[in-house]
């Protein structure tokens, strides 16, 4: 399980890489686990970070991650 500070860290690399600039929401701190969405301010794609995803889940997606900013 990573922490916050570090998954934002690695979806900021990530981003940046396809040219988004993530603009983050205040992170939500349930019992568990901990969890922040981002948002590009130029193409609105997201991002969502999650220390402890479920399972079948991922700590770091979103279309963000996965497309180039337009």
């Amino acid at each position: 399980m990573k922490p916050l500070d570090k998954l934002r860290q690695e979806a900021e690399e990530s981003t940046k890489w396809r040219g988004h600039t993530i603009k983050w929401v205040a992170p939500w701190h349930g019992e568990g686990k901990s969890t922040q969405l981002g948002e590009c301010p130029n193409c609105g794609m997201e991002v969502q970070i999650c220390t402890k995803p479920a399972p079948n889940g991922i700590d770091i997606g979103g279309r963000a991650v996965a497309l180039n900013c337009k």
